[in-house]
């Protein structure tokens, strides 16, 4: 009765690892790189290549981009704006950026001002984005998520209009609140390896107020998706493991449910 218990113990501790290794969480934690942002302050450039996190997910790569605001009235965008790359500065809360400025809080990304700052991501793998972290919030942090579902590479996103971005779909506009947090964007099963995250700007739609949004972003979170074409990653990431897992670990338990069976009993 001993051995027999040991076994199915071992096989729940098998199904339990085949079940994990299809949806492993991953964060990806900002950092400095070292090397002087240039802009009398101190301040650092921030890590924009090969991050990576303790579980040896997906590497990611991140730059910064800026459009120009309607600043007659700050609700959306200038007739004809285009994105324009911008660097990534590591301050003590997160990426931040000083494309109008470095003083405080005009050195977070925001939407305040003449521009509207984001930060592109490329994960080397298809990744569902499933949580964005805030180390440093002033007044609010209102933000919108894209995922990119078009064919090719789409790097070529610098000098495109903000507000027709072929290739780039919607994720959705989130109130960050007033206050550094872990914003969860909702998201189990929409997979891309090309990310962009942005203040929020009235051009993106949706009904959020444009009004002084300032945040610093020190993480995001999400999983590697193993299914579905990178697109839509089915249901992996809310802990259902794929098909093949399944049955997997079926075909085990009936291997082992028949060894038991078949074992006489010991006189």
């Amino acid at each position: 009765m001993k051995k027999t218990g040991s076994k199915w113990m071992a096989l729940a501790g098998l199904a339990v690892l085949v079940m994990s290794s299809s949806s492993a969480h991953a964060t990806w934690t900002f950092s400095a790189s070292g090397t002087d942002a240039g802009l009398g302050d101190g301040t650092k450039l921030a890590v924009t290549s090969n991050i990576v996190d303790s579980s040896g997910g997906p590497k990611l790569s991140i730059g910064g981009l800026y459009a120009a605001n309607d600043t007659s009235d700050n609700m959306g965008f200038a007739s004809g704006a285009k994105w324009v790359s911008g660097a990534l500065v590591y301050y003590g809360g997160g990426l931040g950026m000083a494309s109008d400025g470095a003083s405080q809080p005009n050195h977070a990304i925001d939407n305040s001002g003449a521009n509207t700052e984001s930060v592109l991501l490329h994960f080397d793998a298809s990744v569902i984005l499933n949580s964005v972290s805030f180390g440093y919030v002033s007044g609010d942090s209102d933000f919108t998520v894209y995922r990119y579902t078009g064919a090719g590479d789409p790097s070529s996103l610098v000098n495109v209009s903000p507000t027709a971005m072929s290739g780039w779909t919607l994720l959705n506009n989130y109130n960050g609140g007033s206050s550094a947090a872990t914003n969860s964007l909702s998201n189990t099963t929409l997979g891309s390896s090309w990310w962009l995250i942005s203040a929020y700007n009235k051009g993106f739609g949706g009904s959020l107020d444009q009004a002084d949004d300032y945040f610093k972003m020190s993480a995001v979170s999400g999983i590697k998706c193993t299914s579905g074409g990178g697109r839509d990653c089915g249901s992996q990431a809310s802990g259902v493991p794929e098909p093949a897992s399944l049955a997997l670990v079926a075909v085990a338990i009936a291997g082992a449910a028949g060894s038991v069976t078949r074992r006489k009993p010991m006189a």
